[in-house]
């Protein structure tokens, strides 16, 4: 489930995810799940966005290509941060 609410200047805006898989802990979602944020979150070519917990960046990535975002992740475990930085690399969006 996603949640999304804007602070009271509307300068940014806190995204919550709770979903979770019972095996690992861990969810990927289908492309057309950040697409649908994406939109609704109204992001604009050359919005900023920091993903806290941000597992590959297949978000972020997906965003930089789609609505021409720019993103910095970050995730508390080592091998999703290296798993992301090779995506970013990998897609030439960030």
């Amino acid at each position: 489930m996603w949640r999304a609410e804007a602070d009271e200047t509307e300068n940014y805006v806190y995204v919550f995810s709770t979903s979770r898989n019972a095996n690992t802990g861990f969810t990927t979602r289908p492309p057309d799940k950040y697409d649908t944020l994406g939109q609704v979150l109204c992001l604009e070519q050359g919005a900023s966005v920091l993903d806290h917990g941000s597992g590959s960046a297949e978000m972020l990535c997906t965003w930089a290509r789609d609505f021409g975002i720019t993103g910095t992740g970050v995730d508390m475990s080592q091998i999703f941060s290296d798993q992301a930085k090779r995506h970013a690399e990998s897609s030439r969006h960030f």
